[in-house]
Order: structure tokens, then C-alpha cells, then sequence
């Protein structure tokens, strides 16, 4: 059986370096703005564990236990794990998107429980499939290195601009 992959592109790369909704200095910061949410999700570790900490839980939590290419924090680890008493685990190389991640993502969007997504490899680009299914309405929170933490509000168009961000990767079956 094969499986697929979507690579990520150098022009595609450049594009995601940068904030893909509205930039906040801190979680505190973007959870002062959202509404009633849908649903609420979050990718990196460090996002995670800050809304946990200041008691909100995350409906759908994708980390990778690694913040800036080096393992996370013991502390960090220990603030997450036990939060979720359902996970996912899964295997996304970086610069990648396995179709085996994306099928955990769906997976954890579509259990009633809260989930915890914890990816062998990097969650980054996990925010994609994220996007593209979670229902209107939901909002994601994502970090953005050395600048903060970015909000996405999930609608019609910020899911076609999604899906034309997956269109542009590379696909290849292996």
C-alpha cells in the first residue's frame, strides 16, 4: 500500500514564515480577542502548555515535544501529557505532511473528547489539515517563533487559502 506525502516547497516555505492570521504578543493575549469558539485547537508546544496554564484546554493539541529544533522542556512535557487523557500519536518528517498525520488530525477533530496529537518529527505544518477540517467558526492558535502566538479564525476563506497552501506542496506517493 502506498502512502503520501506533500513536500514543502522553498516558495511555499517562505509564505508559511509568516503570521497566517493575527499576530499577539502572547496566549493571554490572543484568548482575550475569541469569541465562543467552535472549537479550539492548537499546534506547538509551547502554545499548549500556556493555555493550559492558564486553564483553558485546547479541543484538539498537536505537539511534537520540541521547542526550536530541541527537545522540550521537562516541565513543559509535564504540563501537557497529563492534561489529555486521549492521544494520537503519529510520525511527520519535517517540511512534510504524511497522510498518516493528517488522518490523526481528522481523527482528533472528529472524537468528542479533548485530544492530544503528539507527532514523531515536527507538527508544524500540521496546522494545514487543522484548518482544513475543523468546522467554521473554530479558531487555532499557533506559535510563531520569536514573535509570538498567531490566531486563525476558521471560515470559508481562510480554509481555501489553507488548501491552497497543501495544493501547492509537492505531492508524491511512496
Amino acid at each position: 500500500m502506498k502512502t503520501r506525502y506533500w513536500y514543502l516547497d522553498s516558495e511555499t516555505r517562505k509564505t508559511l514564515r509568516k503570521p497566517l492570521g493575527q499576530l499577539f504578543p502572547s496566549v493571554e493575549d490572543a484568548l482575550a480577542t475569541i469569541p465562543n469558539p467552535t472549537i479550539l485547537a492548537a499546534v506547538g508546544d509551547v502554545v499548549v502548555a500556556s493555555l493550559l496554564q492558564h486553564g483553558v484546554q485546547p479541543k484538539v493539541a498537536i505537539v511534537d515535544y520540541r521547542v526550536a529544533r530541541r527537545r522540550a522542556e521537562s516541565y513543559l512535557i509535564d504540563r501537557i501529557r497529563p492534561a489529555y487523557s486521549q492521544r494520537i500519536a503519529t510520525r511527520n518528517p519535517a517540511g512534510t505532511l504524511t497522510e498518516l498525520a493528517i488522518h490523526a488530525v481528522k481523527s482528533a477533530i472528529n472524537r468528542p473528547e479533548p485530544v492530544l496529537v503528539e507527532v514523531r518529527g515536527e507538527e508544524d505544518l500540521l496546522l494545514i489539515p487543522v484548518v482544513l477540517y475543523l468546522p467554521d467558526s473554530s479558531v487555532v492558535l499557533y506559535g510563531q517563533p520569536q514573535q509570538g502566538v498567531v490566531l486563525v479564525h476558521v471560515n470559508a476563506e481562510t480554509r481555501a487559502r489553507f488548501q491552497d497552501f497543501l495544493n501547492s506542496m509537492e505531492l508524491v506517493e511512496a
